[in-house]
């Protein structure tokens, strides 16, 4: 598993506050601000495990903003019960992916809003729409056989991506799996 590190410079009046409250809570002062962030984006019950950081294949994961009743703009977004078609017409929507990354990923994963990844298919290639790009061909790999799809299945589905600001997440994937993953 990969651990992305973030340096943050606190000024003095808020270091001294931040050290007050870790103590407080016996915890470290970093740990006590990984906590407060995990806490505020809606983190706090999920464990580094379920974080998702990597893919056996290079994958486009897609976080789906919630889509408001009665919108009536034609806009990608979750809803709830959605089907699996409506979970691949959003997914595969129109998105800004740079060459490399259409290159690369024949993988495209839906996750709902919360960042847990439900559905994940397996795509003929990208066609482009204007500065943008959408998701052709796609198979839903929860349905096949193929051992390769199985441990994408195994990777992706029920894990939850960090949430950040874009909606689009690139996984570069690993070429070396163990034969029983």
């Amino acid at each position: 598993m990969t651990v992305e590190r973030l340096r943050v410079t606190f000024p003095v009046s808020t270091s001294v506050a931040v050290a007050q409250a870790a103590a407080t809570a016996g915890l470290t002062p970093s740990n006590y601000v990984v906590r407060a962030v995990e806490s505020a984006v809606g983190l706090a019950d999920v464990s580094a495990e379920d974080l998702v950081t990597t893919s056996p294949e290079p994958t486009v994961i897609i976080r789906l903003a919630p889509r408001p009743p009665g919108a009536l703009d034609q806009r990608p977004g979750w809803v709830p019960d959605m089907t699996e078609g409506q979970w691949w017409q959003a997914a595969s929507g129109v998105w800004r992916l740079g060459e490399t990354s259409r290159a690369a990923c024949r993988i495209v994963a839906a996750a709902d809003p919360t960042g847990v990844i439900r559905h994940a298919w397996r795509i003929d290639g990208w066609a482009p729409e204007g500065d943008r790009w959408q998701a052709v061909g796609g198979r839903d790999v929860t349905e096949s056989s193929d051992p390769a799809d199985a441990r994408v299945v195994q990777a992706l589905l029920g894990r939850r991506i960090a949430l950040r600001r874009n909606p689009v997440r690139i996984i570069a994937g690993h070429s070396q799996i163990p034969p029983d993953a």
